[in-house]
C-alpha cells in the first residue's frame, strides 16, 4: 500500500520531500483560504455596488424629477401660449440638459456607463394633437420621454439593491422604488392638470373624467399606518396635502358643468409653484431612505472591510507559523544530515581522526553514534594493513629491480638485431631496385635503340623525298626558262606586229590623201583607207595591251625563277643536314646496342647478389624472432614484478590517505 509513496520519497532529497508535503498540507489550506478570502471580498464588493448603485439612483432622481416636471410644463403649453410660458418651459429643458451631462459624467467608466442618457432624446418634444383630452394628452407627452423610472429599477437590480437581504435596506428601496417614484408622477401629474385646467380657464366634457379622477390617484400614497416611519410619513403628508389641495383648487371650483374662470387664466404660475412644498416634501422623505441607506450600506462595507482583514491578517499569521514550524523541522533535519554527510564525506577523503557530535536524540543522533563505532574499527583494521603493505612492498621492489635489468639487456639485444635486420632488408631492396632498374635501363636503352633505327629509316625516307623535290624542282626550272624564252618570242611576234600597225595607219593615210586628191572618183577609196586605218589603230591597241600583258608575264615568272633557285639551294642544305643527322643516328644506335650489353651484364650480377643477400635476411629474421620471444618473456616478468610493486605501492598509498 506504501510503494507508491515510498519510491516518491526515496528518489526525493530532503529538501524536496518537505516541500512535497509543505504543498500537500498547505495547498489545500490556501484554496480553502482564498476561498473564504473571495467570498467576504465578493461580499465586500457586492456592498461598494449597491453603495454605487444608491449614489447613482441619488443623482437620476433630480433628472426623474426635472423630467415629470418639463412634461407638465408642456401640457401646460398646450393650454396657454405665452412668451412667459416659453422662458419656463426653455428653462426646466436647459436645467434638465445639466442635469442629465451631471449624470453621464457621474456614470463614465463605471459598470452601469449603459444607463448613460441620451441627451438627444432629452431635448426632443413629441408631437401631439392639442385638441386631445388632457389624460391622453399627457400620457402621449410623457410617452415621448425616456422612461427613467424603469431605468431606476434596473439600476437597483443590477447592483442588487432590491435582493438586499437586509430587511431595513429592503423596506428602504421598496418604499423607494414602489411609493415615492409613483407619487412623484402622481404628484407633477396633479400639479400639470392643476396648472392646465387653470390656464385653461374652462374645465372641458372630454378632460373631465381625468381631472376629477386625479385625486383618486393620490388617495394610497395618503394612507399612513399607525407607527410608520418617518419617511413613509413624509411621503403621506405630500400625498393628503397635495389631494386636499387639488380638490380645494380644482374640483370644488370647476366640478360644476360648463364653469368658466376668465381670470384664472394668468394664474398658473401660482398654481404650479403652490405644488413646490410638497415635491420637496417628497424630495426630502426620498433623501431620507438614500440616506438611511447609505448608512446601512457604508457601515456594511466598513464591518466586511474589517472582516476581510481580520480574516486575511488570521490567515497570512496561520500560513507563517505553518512555514516557520515546517521551516524550523527542516532546518533541525538538515543540521544532523550536514553532519553525517560531512564525516562520510571526511571517511570517504581517508580521514579518520573526526568523530560526529551530533545534539538530536532522535533515529539520525542513533546513526551518528553507529557511524562513530564504525569509524574506530576501521581505522584498526587500517593500521594492521599498512604494516603488511610496508613489509610486502619492499620485496616487490627488489624483484622489479632485478626484472628491469634483464629487460634492459634484452630490449639492447632486440634493438641490435633490429638494426640488423632493418640494414638487411633496405640491402636486400637496394639490390633488387638496382636489378630492376638494370632491366629498366635496359629496355629503354633496346627501346631508344628501336627509335633510332627508326629515326635514320625515317630520315632515309625524307632524303628520297627531297631528291625527287630537286628532281622536279628542276623540272620546274625547265620548264619556267621555256616559258620565258616563249614570252620573249612573243614578245618579238607582237613587236613585228606593232611595225605592221604602224606601216598599215601610214599606208592608210597616204591613201586617204591619194582619194582626197582624186576628189569623187576616190571618195569609195577614201572610205575603205578610213576603216583601214581604224581597224589599224585599234590593232596598235591591242598589241600595247599584250605588249603590257607580256612585260608582265615576263616579270612573274623572272620572280618564280628566282624563288625555285631559293628553294633548290635550301633544300640542297636540308639534304646536307639530314645526311648528318642519319649518320648520328646511326652512332647512337651503335652506343646503345653496347649500353644494353653492359645493362645486362649488370642485371645478372645484381640478380646474383639479390639471392645472396636474401638468403642472410632470412636467417636475421629466424634470431630476431627467438630474440623477441626472449624479450617477450622478459617483458611478462618485468610487467608482473612492476604490477606486484604497483600494487604493493597502490594498497601503501591508499592505506597512507588515511589519516589516523
Amino acid at each position: 500500500m506504501f510503494k507508491p509513496v515510498l519510491a516518491l520519497m526515496n528518489r526525493a532529497r530532503y529538501l524536496q520531500k518537505f516541500a512535497i508535503i509543505l504543498a500537500v498540507f498547505m495547498l489545500p489550506f490556501c484554496w480553502l483560504a482564498l476561498d473564504k478570502l473571495g467570498g467576504l471580498y465578493r461580499e465586500l464588493q457586492d456592498a461598494r455596488d449597491e453603495l454605487q448603485g444608491l449614489a447613482v439612483i441619488e443623482q437620476y432622481l433630480p433628472l426623474y424629477s426635472s423630467s415629470l416636471g418639463l412634461v407638465g410644463l408642456q401640457l401646460v403649453g398646450q393650454a396657454r401660449e405665452s412668451s412667459e410660458l416659453a422662458a419656463v418651459i426653455n428653462e426646466q429643458q436647459q436645467h434638465l440638459m445639466l442635469v442629465a451631462r451631471a449624470l453621464n459624467a457621474r456614470l463614465e467608466d463605471t459598470s452601469l456607463a449603459a444607463y448613460r442618457v441620451d441627451e438627444n432624446a432629452l431635448a426632443s418634444q413629441a408631437k401631439v394633437r392639442g385638441d386631445l383630452p388632457v389624460g391622453i394628452l399627457y400620457a402621449e407627452l410623457l410617452q415621448g420621454r425616456p422612461e427613467h423610472a424603469a431605468r431606476l429599477r434596473r439600476i437597483a437590480r443590477d447592483t442588487h439593491l432590491s435582493q438586499d437581504r437586509d430587511a431595513e435596506v429592503g423596506r428602504a428601496v421598496e418604499l423607494l422604488l414602489g411609493t415615492a417614484l409613483p407619487l412623484y408622477q402622481a404628484l407633477y401629474q396633479t400639479r400639470a392638470f392643476a396648472s392646465y385646467v387653470t390656464a385653461y380657464g374652462y374645465l372641458e366634457s372630454a378632460s373631465r373624467t381625468s381631472i376629477l379622477g386625479q385625486a383618486g390617484d393620490l388617495e394610497p400614497f395618503a394612507q399612513v399606518p399607525a407607527g410608520a416611519e418617518q419617511a413613509r410619513a413624509l411621503i403621506g403628508e405630500a400625498a393628503a396635502q397635495a389631494r386636499d389641495l387639488y380638490q380645494q383648487t380644482i374640483i370644488a371650483g370647476y366640478a360644476a358643468s360648463a364653469y368658466y374662470d376668465e381670470d384664472s387664466t394668468a394664474l398658473w404660475a401660482e398654481r404650479w409653484q403652490a405644488y413646490a412644498p410638497l415635491i420637496d416634501r417628497l424630495d426630502s422623505a426620498t433623501q431620507l431612505l438614500l440616506d438611511d441607506t447609505a448608512a446601512i450600506l457604508t457601515a456594511r462595507i466598513a464591518a466586511r472591510e474589517r472582516t476581510l482583514l481580520g480574516w486575511g491578517a488570521a490567515l497570512l499569521l496561520v500560513i507563517a507559523c505553518l512555514i516557520y514550524l515546517f521551516v524550523g523541522f527542516y532546518l533541525s533535519v538538515r543540521g544532523s544530515i550536514r553532519l553525517i554527510t560531512d564525516a562520510t564525506c571526511r571517511l570517504a577523503d581517508g580521514d579518520l581522526r573526526h568523530s560526529i557530535r551530533a545534539c538530536a536524540r532522535d533515529e539520525l543522533g542513533d546513526l551518528a553514534g553507529d557511524f562513530n563505532i564504525m569509524r574506530e574499527r576501521m581505522r584498526a583494521l587500517i593500521v594492521e594493513v599498512v604494516q603488511f603493505s610496508d613489509a610486502t612492498h619492499g620485496k616487490a621492489t627488489q624483484v622489479s629491480a632485478t626484472a628491469s635489468h634483464s629487460q634492459l639487456a634484452a630490449t639492447r639485444q632486440a634493438s641490435e638485431l633490429e638494426l640488423i635486420s632493418t640494414a638487411m632488408v633496405e640491402l636486400v631492396g637496394s639490390v633488387q631496385e638496382i636489378s630492376r632498374s638494370s632491366h629498366s635501363t635496359s629496355d629503354r636503352a633496346s627501346h631508344a635503340s628501336a627509335n633510332c633505327k627508326d629515326g635514320g629509316a625515317k630520315i632515309n625516307r625524307v632524303m628520297g623525298s627531297i631528291d625527287a623535290l630537286f628532281a622536279e624542282l628542276d623540272e620546274s626550272i625547265t620548264t619556267i626558262v621555256a616559258v620565258e624564252r616563249e614570252s620573249q618570242e612573243i614578245a618579238r611576234v607582237v613587236e613585228m606586229i606593232r611595225s605592221v600597225s604602224q606601216q598599215t595607219n601610214l599606208l592608210a593615210l597616204n591613201a586617204a590623201i591619194e582619194a582626197a586628191r582624186a576628189g569623187e572618183q576616190g571618195r569609195g577609196f577614201a572610205v575603205v583607207a578610213d576603216q583601214v586605218r581604224s581597224l589599224a589603230t585599234h590593232s596598235q591597241g591591242l598589241t600595247g595591251e599584250i605588249d603590257g600583258t607580256i612585260e608582265r608575264l615576263q616579270r612573274e615568272v623572272g620572280n618564280a625563277v628566282r624563288r625555285i633557285r631559293c628553294t633548290h639551294d635550301r633544300a640542297g642544305e636540308v639534304v646536307h643536314q639530314a645526311r648528318l643527322a642519319a649518320e648520328a643516328f646511326a652512332d647512337i644506335t651503335e652506343g646503345m646496342s653496347v649500353i644494353v650489353q653492359h645493362n645486362l651484364q649488370i642485371a645478372a650480377a645484381a640478380e646474383q647478389q639479390a639471392a645472396v643477400v636474401e638468403s642472410v635476411e632470412r636467417n636475421t629474421r629466424e634470431i630476431r624472432t627467438l630474440s623477441g620471444a626472449t624479450r617477450v618473456s622478459v617483458d611478462d616478468m618485468v610487467r608482473a614484478s612492476d604490477e606486484v610493486a604497483e600494487l604493493t605501492g597502490g594498497l601503501h598509498r591508499l592505506v597512507g590517505q588515511f589519516k589516523m
